[in-house]
């Protein structure tokens, strides 16, 4: 998609004698996630086809979660539907042609972003939440906003700290 965005799989293995590719991702968390049209490794899948110009005749992704909360290690594969692959492709090819990166917006997915550093809406939300400080007669109000911002900061800063120390 663009040589500026990317990201790592955790593993691919493409047969090329059976033209099958197979995309496996870790996810350490408790919680369940299904690799039944999973967008992250639908995106992966579409990039090792793109990057090693492979057309496999066949497409499995799988998960593998060996801290899954029921305790047990959890493992969701899911044969690549070819409609939903295609759709997929459309939708991120027409998503970053029309995404506009100053406005961004902060969430849950900031969490693994590499950009998290240097991404101006994380400082712009950051700086935002400080903004309060500089009146004389700060409320409680003003307080809550700022601890309800508590995760985002404590992960800006640790990214920012990451990035710097590697800068050493």
């Amino acid at each position: 998609v663009s040589q500026s965005r990317y990201s790592t799989a955790d593993c691919i293995v493409y047969n090329a004698s059976e033209k099958v590719l197979n995309i496996i991702d870790f996810k350490y968390g408790v919680h369940t996630v299904l690799a039944k049209e999973n967008y992250q490794l639908g995106i992966y899948a579409l990039g090792a086809m793109a990057t090693w110009g492979i057309e496999p005749t066949k497409i499995v992704l799988h998960i593998l979660q060996p801290r899954h909360m029921s305790g047990v290690r959890s493992w969701s594969s899911w044969t690549v539907d070819r409609d939903w692959l295609k759709e997929l492709k459309q939708d991120v090819f027409k998503a970053v042609a029309t995404v506009d990166y100053a406005e961004a917006k902060t969430g849950d997915h900031c969490r693994w972003c590499p950009a998290k550093p240097v991404c101006p809406a994380i400082a712009r939300e950051v700086t935002d939440s400080f903004s309060a400080i500089e009146s004389d007669n700060l409320q409680l109000d003003d307080i809550v906003k700022i601890y309800s911002k508590k995760n985002l900061i404590e992960q800006w800063f640790q990214s920012v700290e990451i990035m710097l120390l590697s800068k050493l």
